[in-house]
């Protein structure tokens, strides 16, 4: 066998240890996963790897998912699936159809993502392993929560919860940590959300996934604004706004200044409220997402209240209706009846205020009923992520235990180096004496 011969047969394997160290590493470091599956795709497609390529375009897939837009992902899950297909890897299908499913999500196709991933439930859970499998499930658990079902997205987060490996170190579980956190407050249950929020940006520390970050800090200034907290929430803008808008950063999907500025006009930064009004306009036109569009009606509404347009106020927030009958979530229905309340009460319209003020009392009952349905849900959770960080505790105490005898292994060599030397100019000594 010639050497260009042997070169040709160890590409495939090559190739494929790149796309499969990308996947791995696309909640670990982002960058760095997407740079390998460039490569993986250069190589997978000179040596004709179909398995290598499906791979590959998985992870880029998911990164383009967070980075660019649900369609160019789409298409590279589309062309994933065909070569897992063709490659006869059934996992790899699955994960590819997860992608679309979110896909799907992010373009407001919420019974179409679900019917795509609770056929391959039960297959899914047989072939795939771990990580893998905690994405199957927390992607159902997605579908779940945009359709309103927290019962159902919080026994789906608790089974993907059992499934994070806190020893392999990929970062799958600062995910949950955000979506957990994001599916409390939803039902009203802000400080324990934002307890798993400190938890999930501490653990940002060890990743190089600025995405991730900027999800979770996103999470917490809802928080702290519909706490009543708006100022505490300006330092976290300021970090999400320092964030570049692309791979590098926080990326160009989804930036959701209109969240943004409902929290900095609400503590009274109207300058800043205005600016992120502005740079929200473009992506609530564009967008498809209920909670994007009535979320950006009430930002507007509330500058032209800052600004003393109290009639333009009411005037846009009913534009609005009738809302949306699909895919609006309590917590963003509520904003948007309690601001329409307020509007209509300071344009002198109490009856019409009161009215209002009543459709938003039905909303928060509704999220209490289902935050008692859930609850029991969230305390299994809440045990499985405290299990999930003792084990994390134990792994990084012994990797300090570990340094620490390597340190003191490699003083005890250095003093034994020394006195070696020591010991073997002895004789040399002792003839210049002589």
């Amino acid at each position: 066998m010639t050497a260009r011969q042997t070169y040709q047969v160890r590409r495939p394997a090559a190739a494929l240890r790149l796309a499969r160290t990308a996947w791995r590493l696309q909640y670990r470091d982002s960058a760095r996963s997407v740079q390998l599956a460039e490569k993986a795709l250069t190589r997978a497609a000179a040596a004709g790897d179909l398995l290598a390529e499906a791979w590959a375009r998985l992870a880029r897939g998911f990164h383009r998912l967070r980075y660019a837009t649900p369609a160019e992902a789409a298409a590279e899950f589309g062309a994933a699936q065909r070569c897992f297909e063709a490659a006869g890897d059934r996992g790899g299908y699955i994960l590819a159809a997860v992608g679309l499913a979110r896909s799907d999500w992010m373009q407001a196709q919420y019974r179409d993502s679900l019917e795509r991933l609770l056929p391959l439930r039960d297959e899914g859970l047989a072939v795939l392993k771990h990580e893998a499998r905690g994405m199957l499930l927390n992607g159902i658990a997605g579908c779940y929560s945009a359709q309103g079902d927290s019962a159902q997205a919080f026994a789906y987060m608790y089974e993907a919860l059992r499934e994070s490996q806190p020893a392999r170190g990929h970062g799958f579980d600062v995910v949950l940590y955000s979506n957990l956190a994001h599916e409390l407050f939803q039902l009203g249950e802000y400080d324990e959300a934002l307890a798993y929020l400190h938890e999930g940006i501490d653990r940002c520390r060890e990743l190089a996934n600025p995405r991730i970050e900027s999800v979770l800090l996103l999470n917490r200034i809802v928080c702290l604004a519909d706490l009543g907290r708006p100022r505490e929430a300006l330092a976290d803008i300021e970090r999400l706004l320092a964030m570049p808008a692309d791979a590098s950063g926080r990326g160009v999907e989804g930036p959701s200044f209109e969240t943004m500025a409902i929290a900095a006009l609400r503590a009274g930064e109207t300058a800043l409220g205005a600016e992120l009004v502005e740079r929200a306009r473009p992506f609530i036109a564009a967008s498809r997402v209920p909670d994007e569009r009535v979320e950006g009606a009430v930002a507007e509404a509330e500058l032209l209240a800052a600004r003393g347009g109290r009639q333009a106020a009411a005037a846009r927030l009913r534009a609005e209706l009738p809302l949306p009958a699909e895919g609006l979530s309590l917590r963003v229905h509520g904003l948007f009846r309690l601001a329409l309340a307020d509007a209509l009460e300071s344009a002198g319209k109490p009856a019409e205020a009161l009215r209002e003020l009543r459709c938003w009392q039905q909303v928060q009952t509704e999220r209490l009923r289902r935050a008692a349905q859930s609850r029991r849900q969230a305390a299994g959770l809440k045990t499985e992520l405290l299990r999930l960080q003792r084990e994390r505790d134990r792994i990084d105490q012994r990797r300090r235990d570990s340094e620490r005898a390597r340190s003191q292994l490699a003083a005890i060599n250095h003093q034994l180096s020394l006195k070696i030397e020591e010991v073997e100019s002895l004789p040399a000594a002792q003839q210049q004496q002589a």
